[in-house]
């Protein structure tokens, strides 16, 4: 009776070990597929043409991860901006674009689902539904949430403006303020991607008269525009 106990015990034992040695290894397995996709999201300059091939080889790659550990929440965020680099490389087919964009944002809800104190995928989140034209109660507590978790954080603000940029024209005023407060955070860090936004956007003549940062109002990019304009109220 007690040999057949002991016996029992160790081969719970033994099953126990294999379950987690096949489950660690599963993490191992996930985390090393991830990194060089990790590493050329983090690389990859979207202002140059990105090839389908590569789009498709990093989706490949990422997707096995998430097989491997699929409530791995990182994983999701870089499945949702590999969507969104292909949403980029297709903008000029409308369908595609959209179809890719949903996709984006299905993945940024999964992130947030696993990790909902996440800044960017709250501003990425964000960024997507100002692509679809949602500027609603979603986008806006998705913008509220990126400040919460991450004021401070430059991408998460950078996606913020993206996302009220997209939508300038639909935002009320509170809601452009949160942009305009979100790329001044961005120039006290990083002047040079506050200017790029301003300019690629072409923002400056309604943005730099709402800005509260003398040194932004002084900037060469905003240097030439009114401080205060009759239809820009300031803050």
């Amino acid at each position: 009776m007690i040999n057949s106990f002991k016996k029992f015990i160790t081969l719970l034992a033994i099953t126990l070990c294999c379950w987690v040695t096949y489950h660690a290894t599963r993490l191992a397995i996930a985390d090393i597929i991830h990194y060089p996709v990790k590493n050329w999201i983090e690389s990859v300059d979207i202002t140059m043409p990105i090839s389908e091939f590569e789009l498709i080889q990093a989706e490949d790659k990422i997707l096995k991860s998430i097989r491997f550990n699929p409530d791995n929440a990182e994983y999701w965020e870089y499945l949702g901006r590999i969507h969104y680099l292909r949403a980029i490389s297709h903008y000029q087919d409308d369908s595609l674009f959209n179809k890719f964009i949903l996709m984006a944002y299905h993945s940024h809800k999964k992130a947030i689902s696993l990790r909902p104190q996440w800044p960017y995928s709250w501003a990425n989140l964000a960024l997507m539904k100002s692509h679809l034209q949602q500027l609603d109660v979603e986008y806006l507590y998705a913008v509220n949430q990126a400040v919460l978790y991450g004021p401070w954080e430059i991408a998460s603000n950078e996606a913020i403006v993206q996302a009220g940029f997209n939508g300038w024209r639909k935002l009320n005023i509170n809601s452009r303020n949160m942009t305009t407060e979100a790329l001044e955070r961005v120039y006290q860090q990083a002047p040079k991607a506050a200017r790029a936004l301003l300019a690629h956007y072409s923002r400056q003549a309604t943005v730099c008269p709402m800005l509260v940062l003398d040194k932004f109002r002084q900037d060469k990019i905003c240097k030439d525009i009114p401080l205060f304009t009759p239809s820009t109220p300031n803050r």
